[in-house]
């Protein structure tokens, strides 16, 4: 780009600029979310930001995924991992040669939150409920839609898969 200025009292009072306009260069990438845990046969989306010479950090699609113990924890190319066993993994995000990485760990959780955790429902209504498992290390992971759902008394109420009310 070429800038050119002039006062109007000739040509010696005029200047010009050139400008080269250099787009932003990727030199890292994140994956997200950062060092986390994950239940035994759920699954867990992770994406990737670019890291930019300039300061950005855009989310990037693209990229290929990889695990560095895929008995542990597999990753299909739209960046969802499957755990299968307790373990750590390596989730690896290359674009363009330029990879980032995260640690996965497939654990078993010690606590499961069912919410709410006691509730009133009329006769032929509904009440959506949720399970979250929590684990050792604090980490929260909503396994609503892998829970087992069972109720003391089918005869009074019914819990269908995801935790929909029956």
């Amino acid at each position: 780009v070429t800038i050119g200025a002039s006062n109007g009292a000739g040509p010696d009072a005029s200047q010009t600029f050139t400008f080269t306009i250099v787009p932003p260069v990727l030199t890292g990438l994140m994956v997200n979310p950062v060092a986390t845990t994950m239940a035994p046969g759920t699954t867990l989306r992770f994406t990737v930001a670019g890291i930019y010479n300039d300061g950005s950090q855009p989310t990037l699609s693209g990229a290929q995924w990889t695990s560095s113990s895929p008995s542990v924890a597999t990753i299909d190319a739209a960046g969802i991992a499957t755990g299968i066993v307790p373990g750590t993994t390596t989730i690896t995000a290359t674009l363009n040669g330029v990879t980032g990485s995260t640690m996965l760990e497939v654990a078993h959780p010690t606590a499961l939150d069912v919410s709410p955790a006691a509730a009133s429902v009329p006769r032929g209504g509904a009440r959506w409920l949720s399970a979250v498992a929590r684990f050792g290390n604090g980490i929260l992971q909503d396994v609503t839609p892998y829970a087992s759902w069972q109720v003391a008394d089918p005869a009074i109420a019914s819990v269908v898969g995801g935790g929909e009310p029956g």
